[in-house]
């Protein structure tokens, strides 16, 4: 791997991920479980798993309705 990418991936996981090991790809990454998001809880892995959505490359093709239902879910379960 490159200087540059192993620099970029680096900086990256440090950024949104909580992984022990750093990825040597961004395949890797992307083929990991969401709950590695340092912004993903139990309650959000749940939700994620109700979807499907079981690696972090699920997540940018979701559909746009579905994000509308998952956001009014969120919304609705807040009030």
């Amino acid at each position: 791997m490159s200087p540059d990418k192993e620099k970029i991936i680096k900086i990256f996981c440090k950024k949104f991920l909580d992984v022990e090991k750093t990825p040597n790809s961004f395949s890797e990454i992307l083929n990991m479980n969401p709950d590695v998001l340092k912004e993903c809880n139990k309650e959000n892995e749940e939700k994620l798993k109700k979807y499907k959505i079981t690696q972090i490359r699920h997540l940018v093709k979701i559909e746009p309705e579905k994000v509308k239902k998952i956001a009014k879910e969120q919304i609705s379960r807040k009030n």
